[in-house]
């Protein structure tokens, strides 16, 4: 049995690509999962929204595995797209509600160890996806899933030093972009606050088996129209679906695909 953990994304992403490999698969799903859960959680507030989201990132990811490229950053990208995934959910599930003539404000049920409500935390991660590409790659490598300078150097090919001047730059930035949308925290609270939220939500246990099982089932049976392999909750959700099964999520823009990195469109409901 082949062991993964020393390997990288993209070879991990060959190896599911050309030998439908589960385990290379599996090491990606752990490897990133809490940062994706955290983020749909954090957006759709609901654990089981926040699952059926995380799910449809990682599907995305499966499909893009033959044409990934070696230069690309597996986490910054997931992050992307289970941002936009989990705002198309929510704008969906607001619509449902609204139609439902729900009054009341949607419960959430989280506990917040940051000191975050579920609202701070969707903005915090909204304003973090807004970032420069560089500092937004190395303040989530370096505070969302807690790798030192030296770790995220290697992953993004430049000396520390840059690391350590793109996550400083990343965090005045974030600050700034935070307060003007009324959250106002110090350099500090920020800080701290960003090297606690990847645990700030807990990861289910389950989620990595489930998730490897959902992306190997997909690329084995999708052939261009392969709703039916979503989660309930998001399979009647059109933007969700194109999103999913569109052949290049990352923007590139062969094929028509939907742009994620300049957002793609919301359809909802």
């Amino acid at each position: 049995m082949p062991t993964f953990e020393d390997q990288t994304d993209s070879q991990l992403l060959e190896a599911f690509a050309k030998t439908r490999n589960e385990a290379a698969f599996s090491e990606l799903v752990r490897r990133h999962g809490p940062l994706v859960w955290c983020t749909c959680r954090r957006v759709l507030g609901h654990s089981a929204d926040a699952e059926d989201a995380s799910q449809a990132a990682f599907l995305a990811l499966a499909q893009q595995a033959p044409s990934w490229r070696g230069s690309r950053l597996a986490a910054p990208w997931l992050h992307r797209v289970a941002h936009n995934i989990s705002l198309n959910a929510l704008e969906s599930r607001k619509v449902r509600e609204r139609k439902e003539r729900a009054a009341a404000a949607m419960a959430w049920h989280a506990d917040h160890p940051t000191g975050l409500s579920d609202e701070q935390g969707a903005l915090l991660h909204e304003e973090i996806n807004a970032l420069p590409e560089k500092l937004r790659q190395a303040l989530i490598l370096c505070h969302l899933q807690g790798k030192s300078m030296e770790q995220a150097a290697t992953v993004m090919g430049c000396p520390a030093s840059t690391i350590g001047t793109w996550v400083a730059r990343g965090r005045e930035r974030l600050k700034d972009r935070l307060a003007r949308r009324g959250l106002v925290l110090s350099l500090a609270a920020l800080t701290s606050l960003l090297s606690t939220e990847a645990g700030a939500v807990e990861f289910p246990a389950t989620f990595v088996t489930s998730t490897t099982t959902a992306a190997a089932k997909f690329v084995a049976t999708n052939s261009g129209a392969g709703a039916g392999l979503l989660p309930a909750r998001l399979s009647g959700q059109r933007s969700v679906e194109r999103y999913v099964l569109c052949q290049n999520a990352d923007g590139s823009g062969n094929g028509g695909a939907v742009s994620v990195c300049r957002g793609w469109d919301r359809v909802g409901g």
